[in-house]
């Protein structure tokens, strides 16, 4: 798709649309590359910035799927997969928590609970549970996920990373800062390890780490406040630590990143 890398959403939007046309006109309604097609079609339009006609499609391609296809078909799932994080990037937090619950269920069902497929359904569970303020509940999936991940993909895997960056950030925003700052430490060595301390994870980490250690410093006494600025400056090492009043707001955006690139991968 030529035009939709260039980012010419007009004509890419245009010419999908005949192609999903020309799909239901030849194959019918109910094929599912008649389907696919419009699923495509709802990425183009997201990826436009028109994410109520993108949800409205969404709906649509969701409605036919369940019917023509059933419940538990992996289309059906993917179309109820991304119009919950549609609902989350609407604010819509309660309906995407109901869609990712019934798309879990019958995923442990029917691939299992440590399949990838499974454990990115909590994943993205747990983002809605966070964004509720319902971080116990995020802790009970992230974990799972977790050790599910060192099972299966092993400890340094990025994947595994990643989900122990989340696990890390859920305890901040409970205020365990302990169990914060041991995991987050472990994420950060390894990642320096394995990648070296001028990589875009390895940086990422750092400031993910950066925010926790900030994020104490209201709640304990003078001297664990001096100790923490220590800490931070030492880790901080050059840079100025006057942006890090930022840290803090920023740093669930970065570790949450990587699901909503989900957003784009409507079909």
């Amino acid at each position: 798709m030529v035009f939709h890398t260039n980012g010419y959403w007009k004509e890419t939007e245009t010419l999908q649309k005949k192609v999903s046309l020309m799909r239901e006109w030849i194959l019918g309604l109910d094929h599912r590359e008649t389907l696919n097609a419009k699923a495509l079609l709802a990425c183009i339009v997201w990826d436009s910035g028109n994410y109520v006609k993108a949800h409205e499609l969404q709906l649509q391609v969701l409605e036919t799927r369940m019917r023509f296809l059933g419940k538990e078909d992996p289309d059906t799932l993917e179309t109820m997969s991304n119009l919950a994080l549609s609902f989350i990037q609407r604010g819509e937090y309660k309906k995407a928590e109901e869609f990712q619950l019934q798309v879990l269920g019958t995923k442990e069902n029917t691939r299992g609970t440590n399949h990838p497929l499974t454990l990115e359904t909590m994943q993205n569970l747990a983002l809605t549970y966070h964004y509720q303020g319902l971080y116990a509940e995020a802790e009970v999936l992230q974990t799972k996920v977790l050790e599910a991940k060192k099972t299966t993909l092993g400890p340094e895997d990025p994947d595994t990373l990643q989900s122990m960056g989340n696990l890390a950030l859920t305890y901040m925003w409970k205020m365990e800062y302990s169990k914060a700052e041991i995991l987050q430490k472990e994420v950060l060595e390894i990642r320096k390890r394995i990648w070296g301390c001028g990589h875009p994870d390895t940086l990422w980490a750092k400031e993910n780490l950066l925010g926790i250690l900030r994020s104490q410093i209201r709640d304990v006494n003078e001297n664990k406040e001096k100790q923490l600025w220590q800490d931070i400056e030492s880790l901080a090492g050059q840079e100025d630590t006057t942006k890090l009043s930022t840290i803090n707001d920023e740093v669930v955006t970065f570790i949450w990143q990587g699901h909503y690139n989900d957003l784009h991968q409507f079909q």
